[in-house]
């Protein structure tokens, strides 16, 4: 899987209780328990498959079992609602686009808040975007898909994994940069829109 950086996914641990004192300090441990990793889409796109490569080390490093729990919905947010409302002793974790965290600017209201409710560790790796077509329209270069889209002037749309997110504003400042307006048609995540544009016309961001 190539990994470029063009867009950052964080790994956002725990409940807001993770990033207090008494949690933060060596002589705490974690409850004998198993870990439950959140991820705010369905399986088969991206943060669920990079999720899982997590999930098998943690497992190995940790020798608990680790579930993988997709909360699809609501652009990627339900997981960072539920990471907020779990219990914080640390044995939740969720897997967070920062994505998901930049919504903040563009949604009128988010059901937690990324600067209070949760807290980010580390940086967990780096995806690659890319404007994918269906090999069915005949398209094989960028200048070949700006005149089909003149073409087809009914057709200019393309899928993303949610509204607001890097996929959302990457059709959208396409458009804006070949002079022709893209529509955003939102998926559930990345699975959906890749098989789409395997199998029919419809465009994945």
């Amino acid at each position: 899987m190539t990994t470029r950086i063009n867009r950052r996914s964080a790994l956002a641990l725990a409940g807001a209780a993770l990033a207090a004192p008494a949690v933060a300090r060596a002589d705490t441990a974690l409850p004998d328990k198993t870990l439950k990793i959140l991820i705010g889409f369905p399986a088969g796109g991206g943060s669920d498959v990079m999720a899982r490569f997590i999930a098998e080390a943690l497992k190995q490093r940790t020798g608990r079992n680790v579930i993988i729990d997709n909360k699809a919905g609501a652009s990627g947010t339900l997981a960072g609602e539920a990471l907020k409302n779990s219990p914080p002793d640390g044995t939740t974790i969720c897997y967070m686009p920062s994505a998901t965290v930049v919504q903040k600017l563009t949604m009128a209201a988010m059901p937690f808040d990324p600067q209070t409710d949760i807290a980010p560790i580390t940086l967990a790796g780096t995806v690659q975007t890319a404007y994918c077509v269906s090999p069915t329209i005949g398209v094989n270069t960028l200048a070949e898909y700006i005149e089909w889209l003149k073409k087809n002037p009914t057709r200019h749309n393309f899928g993303t994994t949610a509204m607001g997110s890097f996929t959302h504003f990457f059709g959208v400042m396409a458009g804006q940069a070949i002079g022709i307006p893209l529509e955003p048609v939102p998926y559930r995540g990345a699975a959906s829109p890749i098989s789409s544009s395997i199998t029919g016309p419809a465009r994945c961001g």
